[in-house]
């Protein structure tokens, strides 16, 4: 990672010294930017952690960036200037498609060669020796190729106003183009209309002046998007990121709007000024998002009996399968993307010690965090699940833990045995009136009739979600016998229905039972 870094940063310093200062004193201040340049990456290697999770993953894709803006501005930090710029960066654009595309065919030779060599002399080659080839051309041959072209006629490039016709070519008449078709489908989506327009022959003149302001609706619609993302599952790094380039982005489109254009220097400044303001601190993506993830876990937490005075509790209380399903996606997150240590603060002594368990008895990495996650949703008396999304229920079969258990009939008129697999219909004569059982699977109901009339429907849903809930928190299948007893009263009814086999099949909030036995028992109230 340092290696990588070094590379735009000890660019940029150079380009800076040949630059900025008098032919004499280039050298030496070529020096002393490439040695403050090798001391800052010193210290941001001991700064990384041991393990370098997701969000620390990002911070060094910001750093990136803000390298490379370092590459594209530094060399031009004078006021003025502005053809230099335009003429440079874009020489070192060519410059890295050229050594991308050399890159690629030496890789594709290379590998080809080492397959022949493979194949024809049945070396056994090991796989990694195609990333090592990979890797030495990327880091090598690309970068050296690269710093090849690099311009260096500062006074020729600001000089110069030709323009290679194929960039002229690919902007005008392919790029520009698209862009607008883009511009005028979000905006008709936007507005839910359809716009038709009839471009004259001077129409880049007119792209020009309308681009900005007809990016506006866009950036409207990008921020309402993010903005319902966010309301529903909270500030994460990529989120934020993608709002502060909306808000930039229509920062940008508002100034051009008003003057018409925008300095081409501001651009890469701005950015610049942006990667290095949000990959740490207090305005960090990393800050932001832990912080927002956080509020949101002792939500749903407080919300479900497992939050009391900040610190995680268990709970006998079943939780909301989508609750359930929201925390185990927040802790997915807290853990990979901000480690071992996020939820310091929130964990009693019992807790904590799960946690250092969990963390000693495993390596750090995936199977650390994944581990951890559990002993969280073990502490807390939570179901969890990995993919929470993707939970089918296949073939459940649910019996008692104690089929033998005798079951109090005072109080009933009469008990009926229901065993529903193939049908879904009992009926029985008491007292010259017939009573007839359906199981209704599409709203998951038992409706009891006397004599062709409604009687009582008994609901299914709460014995569903006690027994997924169970099953989630416990893979095994004999459940408690009080879980298997569903009643329902009424004025001049009293229906109570004993399971002892119930087959449960579907999606979690998809449930289906597909078929059951179990003694129901009757008070008519006549």
């Amino acid at each position: 990672m340092c290696f990588q870094l070094g590379i735009p940063l000890l660019l940029a310093s150079r380009l800076a010294a040949e630059r900025l200062s008098p032919s004499f004193t280039s050298r030496r201040n070529g020096l002393i930017g490439s040695l403050a340049v090798i001391l800052t990456l010193v210290v941001y290697y001991f700064s990384l952690p041991g393990t370098i999770d997701d969000a620390e993953m990002i911070r060094f894709v910001q750093w990136n960036v803000a390298a490379h803006l370092l590459v594209a501005f530094l060399p031009y930090l004078r006021l003025g200037e502005t053809n230099g710029f335009w003429q440079f960066n874009l020489a070192l654009a060519l410059r890295m498609l050229a050594s991308v595309f050399f890159t690629a065919v030496l890789f594709g030779g290379l590998s080809v060669a080492l397959l022949a060599l493979d194949t024809l002399f049945e070396i056994n080659l090991d796989q990694q020796w195609y990333m090592h080839v990979w890797t030495s051309l990327i880091f090598v041959f690309n970068t050296w190729y690269f710093l090849g072209g690099v311009p260096s006629a500062w006074r020729e490039l600001e000089a110069n106003s030709s323009f290679p016709k194929i960039v002229q070519v690919f902007g005008q008449y392919i790029l520009a183009p698209l862009v607008m078709v883009y511009q005028a489908i979000l905006t008709a989506y936007l507005v839910k209309i359809i716009i038709t327009t009839i471009w004259p022959s001077s129409w880049t003149l007119i792209y020009g002046r309308t681009f900005h302001l007809a990016l506006i609706p866009s950036v409207i619609m990008l921020l309402m998007a993010i903005g319902q993302r966010i309301g529903q599952y909270g500030i994460t790094e990529m989120r934020y990121l993608l709002t502060v380039m909306a808000v930039w982005l229509g920062v940008m489109a508002i100034l051009g709007s008003i003057r018409g254009r925008i300095s081409i220097k501001t651009i890469p400044a701005s950015l610049l000024l942006l990667a290095v303001l949000t990959a740490f601190g207090p305005l960090g993506a990393a800050t932001i998002s832990r912080r927002s993830q956080l509020a949101r876990l002792d939500s749903l937490l407080a919300d479900n009996g497992r939050l009391a005075e900040g610190i995680i509790v268990p709970s006998e209380e079943p939780p909301a399968v989508e609750d359930s399903n929201e925390i185990t996606a927040v802790l997915k997150y807290l853990f990979k993307f901000h480690g071992p240590q996020v939820l310091a603060g929130r964990c009693d002594q019992t807790l904590s010690e799960k946690l250092e368990e969990a963390k000693t008895r495993n390596s750090p990495g995936p199977g650390q965090n994944r581990m951890m996650r559990r002993a969280v949703a073990a502490h807390a008396n939570l179901p969890y699940e990995e993919n929470p999304s993707r939970i089918r229920i296949q073939n459940l079969a649910f019996t008692s833990e104690e089929p033998g258990r005798a079951t109090e009939i005072r109080g009933y008129d009469f008990s009926l045995q229901l065993k529903m697999e193939r049908r879904n219909r009992v009926a029985t004569v008491f007292e010259d009136n017939e009573y007839v059982f359906t199981h209704d699977a599409k709203s998951e109901t038992i409706v009891l009739t006397r004599n062709s009339v409604d009687f009582v429907t008994v609901d299914l849903a709460p014995l569903l979600l006690r027994l997924i809930t169970h099953n989630l928190l416990n893979p095994d299948l004999q459940v408690p016998a009080e879980l298997l007893e569903i009643q329902t009263r009424g004025d001049l009814f009293d229906v109570k229905q004993v399971f002892t086999k119930i087959l449960v099949t579907g999606e979690i909030d998809r449930e289906v039972v597909a078929d059951f036995e179990a003694t129901a028992f009757v008070r008519t109230g006549d």
